[in-house]
């Protein structure tokens, strides 16, 4: 088993807070006595190490205490997105091998014929034991993993497994850069089935540092809460600082903060001057998935310069530009954007289930980029058909999969547009089996039920048949031409 991240923060700051919420806070000690009964209660309830238990993580300090609890136990968890839908989170834990589902009584996602044995979280939290007496077993050979599911360029999520060890590295490094120390707060934010998210809770663990979980992470929660002093740290994706930069009438909360790290997505031009304009502690940021987090970051010394870029690489981290044949390229010179580092991704998940552990020391990302000549990142785009809407990758072949699936259809074609609101929406052209009894109200009814709320399209257009080039293909030029975009 890898380090235990918060056995060991516990023993450097005891009673520095570490999570905190409207109604009550942790201390690193008091966190670590809990998640020791809860592991307790895993086993008890016949959780064995290297077993593999998914859940969807909440806003709230038991998530945290419940995924930490899962660590210790030496499980592996499996971080369900909150926004899939109810076939969706089926088919994750399937293709997991996940083989417990802990939801909450009155949870969400309706499993009305369960891929696996469920588990409630009331029953865990219920009636927690004075002390803890973990049983030692045997090292479990995925002891210290983690599995989240993100959109690839093939059809459907990819698994993704992370390691703590990393994790922690990661962090330490990500903290050197931002200087979030044991005297701060990072307010949670994002959800932590998100690198975004879970990089907050360990970077808090190898700092001790404090973390506000808010009762919801929408935008007047948010600044209310900043506005109140909670945190003097917060990630945000660019729609979500909009929205910020919108509310804060008198434009004085935000600069409160000390450090807001952004990314996720592109930042236009129009939010990068409100950000100068208003003198926010703005830190740009790259990192995906597969690199744990972020890998580049802005410094908050530069104090504003260089907003156009993601930064530089954290320290171990090299970035390289490589063509299609794989030559590194000089600066200046748009190409692939492939990261070297030693807390890349632990592996990925099999059709089988098992783990196809990583063999290089880099990852070939999807994205197209340039490094300055004084190594400032910047990012172009995808080079597959994946767009970033709010923050999440939508992969463009699924949804045309799940809307054939969807029936009434023989094809169905998507592209994504410049939106204001999320930074990319999809637009699906669809050709119907028969035009006199297509019901389009019916097929939305059904696309919806199959995807999350990002990923459904923020148009849908009924068209004869689909432009395709001399080699067959869809020519997707034609329908924004078709489409007047």
């Amino acid at each position: 088993m890898g380090r235990d991240l918060l056995s060991a923060a516990k023993k450097n700051w005891p009673d520095n807070i570490f999570l905190k919420s409207s109604e009550k806070s942790l201390s690193f000690k008091e966190a670590d006595l809990f998640v020791s009964r809860l592991a307790e209660k895993l086993q008890s309830f016949g959780v064995t190490a290297g077993e593999r238990i998914a859940f969807i993580p909440g806003f709230s300090i038991e998530s945290v205490l419940l995924f930490f609890a899962l660590i210790r136990a030496e499980a592996v968890p499996v971080l369900l997105n909150s926004r899939s839908s109810s076939r969706q989170v089926n088919d994750y834990l399937v293709r997991s091998g996940a083989s417990v589902f802990i939801t909450a009584k009155k949870g969400r996602v309706d499993l009305s014929e369960p891929v696996c044995k469920l588990c409630y979280l009331e029953d865990l939290f219920d009636h927690l034991q004075n002390a803890a007496r973990l049983h030692a077993g045997s090292a479990a050979a995925n002891a210290g993993l983690l599995l989240l599911f993100t959109s690839g360029t093939a059809g459907k999520p990819k698994g993704v497994f992370l390691d703590l060890n990393s994790l922690g590295l990661l962090a330490e490094r990500s903290n050197k850069r931002s200087g979030f120390g044991e005297n701060d707060c990072w307010i949670l934010s994002l959800p932590f089935f998100h690198v975004g998210g879970l990089g907050i809770l360990i970077r808090a663990l190898v700092s001790g540092g404090a973390v506000f979980l808010p009762a919801s992470n929408s935008a007047e929660t948010l600044l209310s809460l900043i506005k109140a002093g909670a945190g003097n740290y917060i990630s945000l994706v660019p729609e979500m600082l909009k929205r910020l930069i919108v509310l804060d009438h008198e434009k004085t909360v935000l600069k409160n903060l000390k450090c807001i790290m952004l990314g996720g997505a592109a930042s236009d031009s129009g939010l990068l001057e409100q950000v100068l304009k208003n003198g926010l502690p703005v830190v740009t940021t790259y990192g995906m998935t597969e690199t744990g987090s972020h890998v580049t970051a802005l410094s908050l010394k530069e104090k504003g310069r260089h907003l156009e870029t993601a930064g530089t690489p954290l320290e171990g981290i090299r970035i390289k530009i490589v063509d299609q044949e794989g030559c590194e390229l000089s600066a200046n010179q748009t190409g692939r954007i492939v990261v070297y580092a030693d807390t890349l991704y632990y592996g990925l998940l099999s059709d089988d289930g098992s783990v196809i552990k990583r063999k290089e020391d880099f990852y070939k990302t999807n994205d197209r980029g340039s490094l300055d000549p004084d190594g400032y990142l910047r990012v172009d785009g995808r080079i597959d058909r994946v767009y970033i809407s709010g923050g999440e990758n939508v992969s463009c072949e699924y949804i045309e999969k799940m809307a054939l699936e969807a029936g009434g259809i023989r094809e169905a074609a998507l592209i994504d547009v410049k939106d204001s609101k999320w930074g990319r929406s999809g637009v699906l052209f669809v050709v119907p089996d028969s035009a006199s009894s297509f019901n389009v109200e019916h097929f939305q009814s059904a696309l919806k039920a199959m995807l999350a709320s990002y990923q459904y399209p923020q148009r849908i257009i009924t068209i004869k048949t689909l432009p395709r080039t001399l080699a067959g293909k869809v020519d997707y030029e034609c329908l924004k031409e078709q489409a007047g975009l």
